[in-house]
């Protein structure tokens, strides 16, 4: 039968053998004995008194106490089983808890005093549940019940309107940002207005879509969306949450390629991103030293024509640099909306290392590396 907590519930804590002479010490150790873990309160009366109060003196709470060993008796009695199933199944969700021994299995203190050395508490089991005394010295756990005739004391549920953010295009199940915050720890959630079909919300408050086919910027780019969070016993109440749709224009991406010496040279096709193009799309190959490499014109591999040598550099420049640069041809379209609708043909800029050019066309500077 324990002391307020200070640290000393944890399973972690430090341990000692020697007993305390009050019933609240000041200091975090445990008091390992087979006994009592205070030389104090022979009889348990002061620890039954204290942990009775509801006046927040105690343990427990304001309004709320250790419940006495008939009103755990009694609980006991009013589950549908007497073990684990039964006591999760109560209204009181009791689980199975592991204690400083690590066993798999619930002692719950009362606060009624029993014979020297010990008092009575619940045991909890996976097979069975009942009523038993042990000593005090032994580490077991407390559930503070609300004192009859005390009104609980209910956080009100509340959420303030909040804005997310999500990429056009992105896949369903996507979150959308984080979990909407609240208050008062709502248990459901569900949107009342807006745009029901591409989104959801699950009861942990995280939005995700749903149908990905009309998140498109170019058609919306953003959402209104009333959320309502609700709880058994209390009002339910709503907000606004926007959700701004974020543009993913297109993009052709590379990176730069190391070529072993003596071998003959591959790369991977690269990779194109962003809105939805239709119509043919053309790769080409400028450069320095665009010459000692082929490219295939649909796909955008490139291969050198030629075995390199690093001791004897085939490079313009004399190095075991080439600088090449793989370009889209300008005439193609880049499609927007679900509809498949046309609405505009786009000459697009050079891609130099993140700068633009001016010649109307949209690629990317790689160099090959020859490497020993």
């Amino acid at each position: 039968m324990g002391q307020a907590s200070r640290w000393h519930q944890l399973r972690t804590s430090a341990a000692t053998t020697t007993r305390a002479d009050s019933i609240t010490p000041n200091n975090a150790s445990f008091v390992a004995t087979n006994s009592d873990w205070t030389t104090a309160d022979s009889d348990g009366t002061l620890r039954s008194v204290f942990w009775s109060s509801f006046d927040g003196s105690g343990i427990c709470p304001i309004d709320y106490r250790v419940p006495t060993i008939d009103e755990l008796e009694a609980e006991l009695d009013s589950w549908s089983s007497r073990n684990s199933a039964g006591a999760f199944a109560s209204s009181l969700n009791l689980p199975l808890a592991y204690d400083r021994s690590v066993s798999v299995v619930t002692r719950l203190w009362s606060a009624t005093e029993s014979a020297y050395p010990q008092s009575e508490y619940l045991y909890i089991g996976e097979e069975n549940a009942s009523i038993f005394s042990q000593p005090r010295g032994v580490a077991s756990s407390v559930r503070c019940i609300l004192n009859a005739g005390s009104a609980p004391v209910i956080e009100p549920l509340t959420i303030d309107a909040q804005t997310r953010e999500v990429a056009e295009n992105a896949a369903n199940d996507t979150a959308v940002g984080v979990p909407l915050i609240t208050t008062g720890e709502p248990t459901g959630f569900s949107i009342t207005e807006g745009d029901s079909t591409t989104f959801t919300i699950d009861n942990s408050g995280q939005i995700t879509i749903a149908d990905n086919s009309t998140l498109d910027y170019e058609d919306t780019t953003s959402y209104a969306l009333t959320v309502q969070i609700s709880k058994d016993g209390t009002a339910a109440v709503t907000a606004q949450v926007t959700i701004n749709i974020t543009d993913v224009p297109f993009s052709i991406i590379g990176t730069n390629s190391t070529i072993a010496e003596n071998t003959i040279f591959t790369s991977t096709s690269p990779t194109l991103a962003g809105d939805d193009r239709v119509g043919t799309i053309t790769y080409t190959l400028t450069g320095a030293d665009a010459s000692l490499f082929t490219i295939n014109t649909a796909t955008g591999i490139v291969t050198s024509t030629a075995i390199f040598d690093f001791e004897a550099p085939a490079s313009v420049a004399s190095s075991n640099v080439y600088p090449a640069t793989r370009r889209i041809s300008p005439s193609f379209t880049i499609i927007r909306g679900v509809f498949g609708r046309l609405v505009a043909v786009y000459r697009v800029v050079d891609f130099f290392c993140q700068s633009a050019s001016s010649d109307g066309n949209f690629g990317f500077i790689f160099n090959f590396i020859c490497a020993v």
